[in-house]
């Protein structure tokens, strides 16, 4: 689960009802970021017992994500053995992607595609920003199979869709480059890292939450320093792009909606988000975009972090609430539904500045940003979770007063 995208708070309440159904309930349970450590000391023997499970390497994939989960509560109601429970969780990790191979193989470009139209681009500036994920695909599924860091992953990713970038412009292709660009480096943000990041951080899982934060920075640098140094030599070339999130053409707000959620569809599907999943998370992503773009027309004028803000808490709400009622994890939704709230932080690479004080702008709105999202997603879930519980608890003393009145 940690590997696959989890959040901490997900994967030690999974564990602990686990524990407890196999009799194990007192069992010290303590996660990280990188590693999961189960510490149980038997009652008639006092034996202690320590297991440790490492994890090397993270690759989000939803699909392996829920078949964990399923297996977790299907553990809870006692429909598993033991035994059997280590032969599911070794299908849930080799848990193929529930969608054919083409659109895992398209998915990137499709998602970079509407993004573009969703930042004003016209046709042409979205065709070019899908041939270029499209012909950069390969590549980057055979450097994600590699034993790189996701630093140098990243790294190698953002420079090749730059020097396709840069070429284009170079040969004269009539495109807006700075807002191709965009697009094309919006599917290497790290905003799954970020969700799960400021959710582990507020839920006081500091270890967790520190790591994946630090996480969050460290790709951040590679996208810049990355994209900056293509960028420099493109000028050798007499090509001068700079990052933008404005597009020459201004879309009627249904236009810009539709745009968003066809970019979250796709996000999930790269994700592996199950079927059922796919359809909230691209309407969340609409209602992100209507949000942050203006109600009613685009005629609301909202602060661009107010509007951030509450976006984040719409989707840490919703999405923690289709969680709850569907018994699956909350990143199903909450991580694809904050790709329309990037944009601002794809225009915040402060290194592609032209001006110092450009890049002092760039640099404080793009923490600014990034905290509205993490916190407001993170808040979101964290008030509906507590609801929940409240209510629960409430209905318990509720039955046991009614009880007592009846004994």
């Amino acid at each position: 689960m940690i590997a696959s995208g989890a959040q901490a708070n997900e994967v030690e309440a999974s564990l602990r009802r686990v524990l407890g159904a196999y009799e194990a309930p007192r069992a010290v349970v303590m996660v990280s970021y990188t590693s999961l450590t189960v510490s149980y000391v038997a009652e008639d023997s006092a034996e202690a017992i320590t297991a440790v499970e490492a994890v090397r390497r993270w690759d989000p994939g939803y699909h392996r994500l829920v078949a964990a989960a399923e297996l977790a509560e299907a553990i809870t109601r006692g429909e598993v053995t033991l035994t059997e429970a280590e032969k599911r969780l070794a299908e849930a990790g080799a848990s193929p992607y529930p969608y054919p191979r083409w659109l895992g193989f398209a998915a990137p470009a499709l998602l970079s595609m509407a993004v573009t139209v969703m930042f004003g681009g016209r046709w042409y500036d979205a065709l070019a920003t899908l041939g270029i994920g499209l012909a950069v695909q390969p590549a980057l599924e055979r450097i994600d199979r590699s034993e790189l860091s996701a630093f140098f992953r990243v790294a190698v990713g953002v420079s090749a869709t730059t020097v396709a970038v840069v070429l284009l412009v170079a040969v004269g292709v009539p495109i807006q480059g700075g807002l191709v660009l965009t697009g094309s480096l919006l599917r290497f943000l790290p905003g799954a890292v970020l969700v799960a990041g400021m959710r582990d951080f507020l839920d006081g899982a500091l270890a967790s939450g520190t790591t994946r934060l630090v996480e969050v920075v460290l790709l951040g640098a590679a996208v810049a320093i990355s994209a900056g140094l293509v960028l420099t030599g493109g000028r050798q070339l007499d090509v001068h792009l700079t990052i933008t999130a404005a597009g020459p053409e201004v879309y009627p707000l249904p236009v810009l909606a539709c745009a968003g959620a066809v970019a979250v569809l796709f996000y999930a599907c790269q994700l592996g988000v199950p079927a059922g999943g796919l359809a909230p998370a691209a309407l969340l992503g609409c209602v992100a975009v209507l949000v942050t773009r203006g109600i009613g027309g685009g005629t609301t004028d909202i602060d661009p972090l107010a509007g951030t803000l509450l976006a984040a808490l719409v989707i840490g709400a919703t999405g923690q609430a289709l969680a709850q009622r569907s018994t699956k994890p909350a990143a199903l939704w909450l991580v694809p539904a904050i790709l329309p709230l990037l944009p601002a932080p794809a225009t915040l690479i402060p290194l592609l500045a032209e001006t110092e004080s450009a890049r002092e702008a760039l640099r404080g709105q793009a923490l600014g940003t990034a905290f509205c999202i993490g916190v407001g997603v993170a808040v979101g879930s964290i008030a509906v979770e507590s609801w929940s519980r409240y209510r629960r608890d409430a209905a318990r003393r509720i039955a046991r007063l009614r009880r007592a009145r009846t004994e």
